[in-house]
């Protein structure tokens, strides 16, 4: 098996989708294309000017998977909701520095996986603090299967 990959850069904002797929080499059928269909991976990155700020500025570095089940709308909307939700659930309210970073994304018919690094500093802090973590999600019924 190889892994394909298909970027796509946005240049009206700092954010960039990639999709992936696994293509079977021994075969020329288009089973890996559904893959591709699955999820995305967005990547936002910004920078905010800000006096209390001990280098003059904040930014902000996400990469997470964005669930795009065809036929499944409601599905995908419950998937990308709780991963949305524990992107930002680690978030300065006056300012700060804030990364999160999904890797090792595993995908199958019926699971998506990845796990996860989340590191912020806000303007109140003597220094940064951060999460690691995993999760899973079924993919027939949007429900989260771990933590």
């Amino acid at each position: 098996m190889t892994l394909l990959k298909t970027s796509v850069v946005l240049l009206l904002g700092m954010m960039s989708f990639s999709s992936y797929a696994e293509k079977d080499n021994a075969s020329d059928d288009n089973q890996g294309s559904k893959a591709s269909e699955i999820y995305q991976l967005i990547e936002v990155k910004k920078r905010t000017e800000d006096d209390n700020s001990p280098v003059g500025y904040w930014e902000i570095d996400l990469k997470y998977p964005k669930v795009n089940l065809p036929g499944k709308a409601d599905v995908s909307s419950t998937i990308n909701t709780s991963i949305e939700t524990l992107v930002n659930q680690y978030t300065c309210e006056d300012g700060g520095d804030r990364t999160f970073t999904a890797s090792e994304v595993k995908v199958d018919k019926t699971s998506l996986s990845f796990k996860y690094e989340s590191m912020w500093m806000c303007s109140t802090m003597p220094g940064p603090d951060f999460v690691t973590g995993s999760v899973s999600y079924n993919l027939t019924t949007g429900v989260k299967i771990s933590k």
